[in-house]
């Protein structure tokens, strides 16, 4: 199992907006899984979210996760620029992995943050859940599920808009509906800010019987008032 949380501060026109992420992978596989994620800050300070399950029937799937996650780092460097650049690093991706020695694909989720405002592309059947107060949407709803990344995608499809309440990123292992994972986290609220959200959402759906690799990211964000100085 592989966990950490991060805090990043991310500064919009008027507002800062404060991101909690947790990340989580299990798997029942003694290799330890083909799933993947990476998270960074930006040069303008947006964060990037990507998050990756190798797919093959001969063992390398990990190899093509960790190449998509290598070329989409590289290919997208800030939020004014990731509608061009995602798509682009999608390609790259897709031809990278198809001349890898073995043969092997994946699926592919790149989700920016930047102040209230996200940017998601994916490709495979790794989803993007948000909820909110009409509740919950997914944000790779209409995504392109085969073929991977790998074996000839098409672009992705990318969609934007304002952050609206938690996110939640999870490959195809999740065997929790997504509306009781955020009941889940909606229970966690109160308590200590230490609290690692993924991995106690992995460790519930493990208790329930995990068949396949699952990887989770959680990332719940606070908007604080607006702060007025005198003039």
């Amino acid at each position: 199992m592989t966990a950490r949380a991060i805090l990043g501060a991310i500064n919009s026109a008027w507002k800062t907006v404060l991101y909690r992420i947790s990340t989580s992978i299990v798997s029942p596989k003694p290799s330890g899984g083909d799933d993947r994620i990476l998270i960074r800050h930006l040069q303008d300070e947006s964060i990037i979210v990507l998050l990756a399950d190798g797919a093959t029937g001969v063992g390398f799937g990990a190899l093509a996760a960790e190449r998509f996650i290598e070329v989409m780092s590289s290919h997208v460097t800030n939020f004014s620029r990731a509608t061009d650049d995602i798509p682009h690093g999608f390609r790259c991706a897709d031809r990278q992995i198809a001349e890898l020695d073995h043969q092997c694909d994946t699926t592919g989720v790149v989700l920016l943050v930047h102040g209230d405002h996200y940017m998601c592309a994916s490709v495979g059947d790794s989803a993007v859940f948000m909820e909110s107060s009409s509740g919950v949407v997914e944000l790779t709803l209409g995504q392109r599920r085969k073929p991977r990344i790998g074996a000839g995608i098409q672009d992705p499809v990318v969609s934007l808009g304002k952050v609206a309440g938690p996110l939640l990123l999870a490959t195809d292992g999740l065997s929790i509906p997504p509306e009781m994972v955020f009941a889940l986290l909606r229970g966690k609220q109160d308590d200590d800010e230490s609290k690692d959200l993924a991995t106690y959402i992995t460790s519930h759906a493990e208790q329930r019987g995990l068949h396949d690799d699952l990887a989770v990211v959680v990332l719940r964000c606070h908007i604080p008032e607006r702060i007025e100085f005198a003039k």
